[in-house]
């Protein structure tokens, strides 16, 4: 959850090539200046598919600031967000929130999730 909580909107950007549009991940060092995930991930669209990545992505990020933390926290009541970010405390209860409301078995926990697997 700590790596997800360093995440930055402007590391996420849509590109297109001779295969098609895709969504690009461009992670960052951490303050020791190592790399410790892939430099650049690439996502391709798969637009007959309801649950495409890059689809969904464009939708969140069209909802949120263009600068500044990627998790916000949502407004209530609404589908939209506000300039505050998601504190790593909550993003830590998103997981194992999730796999309960997904029916996955099995210990989940603020590291059941990489920054390198976003994308």
């Amino acid at each position: 959850a700590a790596e997800h909580n360093k995440l930055m909107v402007d590391q996420f950007s849509f590109e297109a090539d001779e295969i098609g549009e895709y969504l690009e991940f461009v992670a960052k060092p951490y303050r020791d200046g190592i790399q410790r995930t892939k430099g650049l991930t690439r996502q391709y669209a798969d637009l007959s598919n309801p649950r495409c990545i890059v689809s969904l992505f464009r939708r969140y990020l069209g909802m949120v600031p263009s600068d500044g933390p990627f998790y916000r926290r949502p407004l209530p009541g609404q589908l939209e967000f506000c300039q505050q970010a998601i504190g790593v405390h909550t993003l830590e209860r998103y997981s194992k929130e999730i796999c309960e409301v997904g029916g996955i078995s099995g210990r989940h926990t603020g590291q059941s999730g990489r920054v390198s697997s976003v994308a």
